[in-house]
């Protein structure tokens, strides 16, 4: 398994750019000793430096700020390269939210305290939730998990529990995509279990070779007679035959990736063109996935649960608190725009229970014109996207999705088609 990591930085003037780039480095490898407890490797694929000036904003709540970030990733840096997370580190007065900046000098006693915050924030992409309230194991005083700065170099039970659940609820799909010879920024040499530029391949080390028929051990060069010794591609040291599926489709979507007979490798993930109609005309693609509020729902509420009407929407997202509104700006609450409630809060109905995140959370329901609508607070901390808020482009109106500031934005197609091996597809997605 594998998780490829993005690091942008931006320092003042005064910090040396190699001296980031070391600390960085650091960081990385105290965090890839972290993960192999979960038996994750953490690769760093890429860092990037802003010395003179920003790209972005880095003025405002902390809320703000990663909200531009999003924002600047998903327009400038995924086409870019594949990474499957980016960091981005300020040096600069907190913001207010503990895992989103990191105000200290990069010094060599903080480099532990530091690669726990980071080892922190790439939990929660990987389903963790905070330890605080629960009822964890945990062999320190505090978890990498909890809330607040420990510097701790454990997880507790309770991630080991959450990050089982992502993987048996979502397939842990990203992880399954090994990085490429060339993606890992990292000084290369055999032994260290990435595949680097020059090597066929890499068993690790002496012990973890004793496993692995395909790979020479000291020489990292393939045995005689292998074709091959990872990737999803690869069966007994020998590359499956072309059209072989090696990663289903996952939702309407999605599409099934293939083999192409020469490579170990699958080829990129690809998915329906974003904005897309599905579900009958009733919804968006997005990043793969059709979006609407019935499925949010459900995921929250039960299989039962639907959307709530429109009205629903529109009375409690407009009164701008935790139950309903449109995200927060400067920490109180935004209320919705009638215009942008679809793109709030998720209201619902039919609701059986509710799904835990980590702890129990808080629900309200309210009576709407004969209508009951449920809405649901889970509190996890600053730092953690609400699974509350109707999820990134949902359909919010007549050609309109939902945007990542929580407003119904008009649908823009950008098709940009490529023709790979797909056997009755043309297919859009990364490359």
């Amino acid at each position: 398994q594998g998780q490829r990591l993005w690091f942008v930085i931006f320092f003042r003037k005064s910090v040396s750019i190699l001296a980031g780039s070391v600390c960085v480095s650091l960081y990385i490898c105290v965090c890839v000793q972290i993960y192999v407890q979960l038996n994750v490797r953490v690769v760093l694929v890429g860092l990037e430096i802003w010395t003179h000036q920003n790209p972005i904003s880095t003025e405002g709540e902390a809320g703000e700020v990663l909200s531009r970030f999003t924002q600047w990733r998903e327009k400038e840096l995924v086409p870019r390269r594949r990474h499957d997370s980016a960091q981005l580190i300020l040096l600069v007065p907190t913001l207010g939210a503990e895992g989103r900046v990191f105000m200290r000098r990069f010094t060599n006693n903080r480099i532990p305290a530091f690669a726990s915050i980071v080892a922190h924030e790439l939990g929660h992409n990987l389903g963790m939730n905070h330890d605080d309230g629960r009822t964890c194991s945990c062999p320190v005083d505090a978890c990498i998990m909890n809330s607040g700065t420990t510097g701790s170099r454990n997880f507790s039970s309770c991630s080991a529990d959450d990050f089982e659940k992502m993987i048996l609820v979502t397939g842990g799909m990203c992880l399954m995509n090994v990085p490429r010879p060339d993606e890992a920024y990292s000084a290369p040499y055999c032994g260290n279990g990435l595949v680097d530029v020059g090597e066929e391949c890499d068993c690790g080390s002496e012990k973890e070779c004793e496993e692995d028929p395909c790979c020479e051990y000291k020489t990292c060069k393939l045995k005689s007679w292998a074709q091959c010794a990872y990737g999803e591609c690869c069966y007994k040291c020998r590359v499956k035959p072309r059209g072989t599926v090696c990663r289903s489709s996952e939702d309407e979507c999605d599409l099934p990736e293939y083999c192409n007979g020469s490579s170990p490798l699958c080829q990129s993930d690809v998915f329906i063109q974003d904005g897309q109609p599905c579900r009958n005309q009733k919804a968006y693609c997005y990043n793969g996935k059709c979006q609407y509020h019935d499925k949010q729902c459900q995921a929250l509420f039960g299989t039962k649960a639907m959307a709530a009407p429109e009205i629903c929407f529109k009375e409690v997202n407009s009164k701008g608190d935790r139950f309903g509104n449109c995200g927060y700006q400067n920490f109180p609450f935004k209320k919705c725009e009638s215009r942008n409630a679809l793109c709030g809060k998720l209201q619902c109905s039919n609701v059986q229970g509710v799904t835990v995140f980590g702890k129990v959370p808080s629900y309200i329901t309210t009576r709407i014109g004969g209508a009951e609508c449920y809405g649901v607070d889970f509190n996890l901390g600053s730092d953690v996207p609400d699974p509350g808020m109707v999820n990134e482009g949902t359909k919010c109106g007549d050609n309109k999705r939902s945007y990542i500031r929580k407003f119904c934005a008009s649908l823009a197609l950008n098709v940009h088609a490529s023709w790979l091996y797909h056997p009755g597809f043309c297919s859009c997605g990364e490359q």
